[in-house]
C-alpha cells in the first residue's frame, strides 16, 4: 500500500474509532438504603423512601446513604472505561461544621440489596460535603472513580453486578444531609452513574475491516 494510500485508510479508520466510543448513563437502583449504626444497633432502613438522610445525629447515631448502579455489559475487554461521573442531588445540610460526608466506593456484588456492612469500608472516590454545601447535583469524575470501575468490572466477569457509593460522615457530632434517592419521582434528582466506554477488540477489528472496504470501493 503506498503512502497516499495509508494516510487516506487513517483518515477512514480514525473517525470510525473516535465515534465508536459509547456514551451512556446508568440510573441508581431503588434498592439505595440507609446503612446505619445507632449506638451500637446496626441495620438497613429507608429502602422505598425518596429521600434519605446520612450524617451522624446526636453524637453516636451513625448513618451512610448508600446508592446502587448496575455494571453494564461491554463484553469481554479490560479497563473498558475511558471517563465516568457519579451524580447525586442534596436537598439540604444542616449541623456541626466539622461533620463532612466522603463518598465511598464498595466493591460489586450480585445482589443489589444493601448489606449493614456497607456502614464501612471502601474506597475514597473523591467527593466531600460540608454542612455549608449548597442544595443542588454533586459529581466526581476522580481518576479514583475511574480505577474502581474498571477494576470492578474485572475483564467482563463484572458486568451486570451492582456497585455501592456509601455517603459516609468522617465525625461524630450533630449533622445531616438529605439525598434524593432512585425513587424520587423527579428523574432529574436520581442518582446518576455516566461513562464513555471504548468498545471490545473484536468490535474495534469489524470497524477496521469496515473501514477498509470503504476505501477499496473509493479507489475503484
Amino acid at each position: 500500500m503506498n503512502r497516499f494510500a495509508t494516510v487516506l485508510l487513517a483518515s477512514v479508520i480514525a473517525p470510525v474509532m473516535v465515534s465508536s466510543a459509547s456514551a451512556a448513563v446508568i440510573y441508581g437502583d431503588t434498592a439505595d438504603a440507609r446503612a446505619y449504626n445507632n449506638w451500637g444497633t446496626t441495620g438497613v432502613g429507608n429502602v422505598t423512601d425518596t429521600s434519605i438522610t446520612a450524617g451522624d445525629q446526636d453524637y453516636g447515631n451513625w448513618n451512610d446513604y448508600v446508592s446502587v448502579f448496575q455494571l453494564p455489559n461491554e463484553g469481554a475487554v479490560s479497563n473498558p472505561f475511558s471517563a465516568a461521573t457519579a451524580s447525586f442531588t442534596l436537598e439540604s445540610a444542616s449541623g456541626t461544621s466539622w461533620v463532612h460526608l466522603d463518598l465511598y466506593a464498595l466493591a460489586a456484588r450480585s445482589s443489589a440489596s444493601v448489606l449493614t456492612s456497607d456502614n464501612g469500608g471502601g474506597t475514597n472516590v473523591g467527593l466531600s460535603l460540608s454542612t455549608s454545601s449548597t442544595p443542588g447535583v454533586k459529581s466526581t469524575s476522580s481518576a479514583n472513580l475511574l480505577s474502581f470501575l474498571n477494576t470492578q468490572y474485572a475483564g467482563g466477569t463484572g458486568a451486570g453486578k451492582y456497585v455501592f457509593f456509601a455517603f459516609r460522615p468522617t465525625d461524630v457530632g450533630s449533622a445531616s444531609y438529605t439525598f434524593a434517592t432512585a425513587d424520587s419521582a423527579t428523574e432529574a434528582n436520581r442518582p446518576t452513574l455516566s461513562y464513555t466506554a471504548v468498545p471490545e477488540p473484536a468490535s474495534l477489528g469489524l470497524l477496521a475491516a469496515s473501514a477498509l472496504f470503504a476505501l477499496r470501493r473509493r479507489r475503484h
